[in-house]
């Protein structure tokens, strides 16, 4: 029975400037170049370029907006899925009280 999961990212990141590649492995899929990957479940998430390697892998290049859950892939045959959440914000904090002599 064929199937496919997404091998990377884990987790794709919403509102992120720049498209992201999402990493498809097959398990008896037959993709081609004819093949055709839709994306469903979240608003503001498109599909910008599906790139074929051969019959087991593909590479989908999707921009996203600010919605997050879960992602749905789909080759028109099977389907996959792969959560979409905001990354944390890191704010550089500087302690110069940790500069001075003791």
């Amino acid at each position: 029975m064929a199937s496919f999961t997404v091998q990377s990212p884990a987790t794709v990141a919403a509102n992120r400037s720049g498209p992201h590649a999402i990493v498809l492995v097959g398990s008896g899929t037959t993709w081609s170049g004819s093949t055709t990957f839709t994306l469903s479940g979240l608003a503001g998430i498109a599909l910008v370029q599906a790139i074929v390697n051969g019959p087991t892998s593909a590479v989908l290049i999707v921009t996203t907006g600010p919605a997050t859950g879960t992602l749905t892939i789909s080759d028109g045959t099977h389907t996959a899925t792969v959560p979409v959440k905001l990354k944390p914000t890191y704010t550089r904090r500087w302690f110069p009280d940790l500069d001075k002599p003791r």
